[in-house]
């Protein structure tokens, strides 16, 4: 029997990912140990690459296992959880406050309001400077007000990134930071463009090393959906071609399957680790409800 992850009924069949048995599923309850798999590093293109997964980029070269920081065991990914601290923050009721919405998509689309704290919940809920809420509202990031905007995530990106050093045995000089942002996603139309199935690398030369941090879910329903999924697709030969087909199959009404392939329940502290090549195209699969609220990191070679 194939499980479905998808949006509220109301939305479009695109909006669809139905996940077959043979999809390994990585759920919301704590991870004994860490999950980790080797995977051969993709050196061409699939032939097909474009149709199955459309809108994004679908190569770049060099490919990935040529850079210099790579490990020697090639491509990987992994899921741990409780592997990376998150500074608290303490809020108190009356606190002034800097907070702000994000786009249903990737980019920042608001910037800062200011306000004070109605209540610390869960959820934490704010009373804005700019209008009349005294209930107060729930927003997608909340911050002390005199707390610069980098210092926060700028310490947990660095936890992140010792961390896949040690996880990648290689030299901590080899890998440097480069972009991170967060991002939340909520029940949406026109999910499956927004968030197309991409690999990283092909999206960004900088983006050699990814890494997805689950932060939390404040709202006022629980979280339902907003699983990561990676598709298994095998090293092509140099003409594209593979023995056999890719994880991912598109329907004629808009749907997908994910035959083969992860799928990560968006739990909060977990962390996701990939490499950026074509071996882990993946795409956030739709929420239901609540909000999937994420650190998303790229990390490029030093060398």
């Amino acid at each position: 029997m194939a499980a479905a992850c998808s949006s509220d009924g109301g939305h479009s069949e695109s909006l669809r990912v139905i996940l077959g048995d043979s999809v390994r599923r990585i759920g919301p309850q704590p991870l004994e140990r860490t999950f980790w798999e080797w995977l051969p590093c993709h050196e061409h293109a699939v032939r097909n690459a474009a149709t199955l997964f459309p809108l994004r980029e679908t190569w770049r070269e060099p490919p990935i296992d040529r850079m210099c920081c790579m490990p020697a065991r090639g491509c990987f990914r992994g899921v741990m959880d409780a592997a990376v601290d998150i500074p608290p923050r303490h809020f108190s009721v009356g606190q002034r406050v800097r907070m702000r919405n994000y786009a249903n998509r990737q980019e920042q689309v608001s910037g800062w309001e200011s306000g004070r704290v109605a209540s610390v919940g869960p959820p934490l809920r704010v009373r804005p400077a700019s209008r009349s809420s005294r209930m107060g509202e729930v927003y997608d990031e909340v911050r002390p007000i005199k707390e610069s905007d980098d210092v926060y995530d700028l310490e947990i990106v660095e936890r992140v990134r010792k961390l896949l050093v040690r996880q990648l045995d290689i030299p901590d000089s080899h890998i440097v930071s480069s972009v991170w942002r967060r991002q939340t996603i909520k029940p949406m139309e026109g999910f499956a463009h927004r968030n197309a199935w991409h690999f990283d690398y092909g999206q960004h030369s900088w983006a050699i090393f990814s890494a997805l941090l689950y932060v939390g879910n404040e709202a006022d329903v629980p979280l339902v959906g907003g699983w990561t999924g990676f598709v298994d697709t095998e090293p092509p030969s140099k003409d594209g071609e593979t023995s056999l087909p890719p994880g991912l199959e598109r329907l004629s009404n808009g749907s997908a399957v994910l035959h083969r392939g992860l799928a990560v329940a968006p739990v909060p502290g977990r962390i996701v680790i990939f490499s950026g090549g074509a071996e882990n195209y993946h795409a956030p699969l739709p929420v239901a409800q609540g909000r999937r609220q994420s650190l998303q990191m790229w990390f490029k070679c030093a060398c």
